[in-house]
């Protein structure tokens, strides 16, 4: 079966990781694959992709078969990056006074949200609300009901923003209504790193301020 399809361009704007925005990208290489069946044929081109800028390396799948096509009849075409493009990715930040098996479990649960592990993000989450609880003794039969009892050394809305994500409640996972969206989850991740602020980071800030001050050094 011979099958007739346009090129593709062999220069294109990416997200470059290295550049962190959109760059042209000259093709240096090019394989393809096709597979064929009694209902057509499935195709697979291999890209190999250099930045116009830094000169860094990507490769594109594409995949396409008889039966992707627009409305008018022109091919249609889906891509993978490898490595995968961290456009979206969440910044890790850096808390100096953070205890080890917190700084561990925030961490993990940051690369697990870039990666789409949503599940695994999740129970990160709760995992580090509970650490935090138990790190500042906060009692409490359930993750719930120690989050409420957060209320004595956090503000109040931080408290209300935690109890604002169904997915941290104390119910198991495998009992939630419905996946949290990336957004959700986004900001879930910003009100904890909110409260690893206020209860390790202001902390760690007043003391330096305070030396800074003795010395003689005025903060910035």
């Amino acid at each position: 079966m011979k099958v007739n399809i346009s090129p593709l361009p062999d220069q294109k704007r990416i997200f470059c990781n290295k550049c962190q925005v959109e760059t042209n990208h000259l093709l240096k290489g090019e394989h393809v694959r096709r597979d064929y069946d009694e209902g057509g044929w499935i195709e697979i081109l291999f890209r190999f992709w250099i930045c116009a800028g830094c000169e860094r390396a990507t490769l594109e799948e594409c995949y396409t078969g008889n039966r992707v096509r627009d409305k008018d009849g022109q091919q249609i075409y889906f891509s993978v990056y490898r490595p995968r493009r961290t456009k979206s990715d969440f910044t890790e930040k850096y808390f100096f006074k953070l205890p080890p098996i917190l700084d561990k479990i925030y961490r993990e649960t940051i690369r697990a949200f870039n990666e789409d592990l949503i599940v695994l993000c999740v129970t990160g989450l709760r995992a580090l609300i509970d650490a935090v609880c138990k790190d500042k003794q906060i009692s409490g039969y359930t993750l719930e009901t120690r989050v409420d009892n957060l209320s004595n050394i956090v503000p109040q809305n931080m408290v209300k923003g935690l109890h604002s994500f169904e997915f941290l409640s104390s119910d198991p996972i495998h009992e939630l209504r419905r996946p949290p969206s990336g957004n959700e989850i986004r900001l879930a991740i910003e009100v904890c790193e909110d409260l690893l602020n206020v209860l390790y980071e202001l902390d760690y800030n007043a003391t330096q301020n305070s030396r800074n001050q003795r010395r003689g050094i005025l903060p910035k």
